[in-house]
């Protein structure tokens, strides 16, 4: 009884996750941004651009990747008044033996982050997301390793821009 109803959950909760995507993949007539939670004081929607955050390739990866995530919901604009902040911390790298080579585990965090660009140090809504990385080689970065394993496509960024868009919303915030 226990399996039917975990798999009965699992077919509402792959329901539910491809009805989100098919409604915020569809374009929109006002400005790109589809299905946008309209500011009630301006009839604006709230839309994101990625927060400068540094020249090194970490850094670089980390634009890449949130820029990935903005496109593929669509609520990007050049001229948004919000952005969006990340920032990776690695919380652990363990080490045990292989059969072959010794095998690097790292474990970390993405933090998400979005401010408006007036005043950055307004957070309007913030999502931590838990990540891991097994390292190839001794060389191997742990933060760049964990980087590369944020997955564009999965439904917690969705998550995380439709609760950000319905807290700004509910603060009637002016976007002119």
């Amino acid at each position: 009884m226990k399996h039917i109803s975990f798999i009965i959950f699992a077919i509402i909760e792959i329901a539910l996750t491809s009805s989100i995507y098919a409604a915020e993949s569809s374009p929109s007539e006002n400005g790109g941004c589809p299905e946008a939670v309209e500011v009630a004081s301006s009839g604006k929607e709230a839309c994101f651009k990625v927060a400068p955050i540094g020249e090194s390739a970490l850094e670089g990866l980390l634009s890449e990747k949130v820029s990935r995530i903005i496109g593929r919901i669509g609520c990007g604009a050049e001229n948004a008044r919000f952005m969006i902040v990340p920032s990776l911390d690695v919380n652990r790298v363990s080490t045990s033996s292989g059969l072959v080579r010794n095998v690097i585990l790292a474990e970390g965090e993405l933090t998400l982050k979005a401010v408006s660009i007036d005043d950055p140090d307004m957070i309007w809504h913030s999502v931590s997301i838990p990540l891991e990385a097994v390292l190839t080689g001794s060389n191997a970065d742990p933060a760049t390793e964990l980087a590369k394993q944020i997955n564009v496509s999965d439904a917690v960024y969705v998550r995380f821009v439709r609760v950000a868009r319905k807290k700004i919303a509910e603060a009637s915030v002016t976007l002119d």
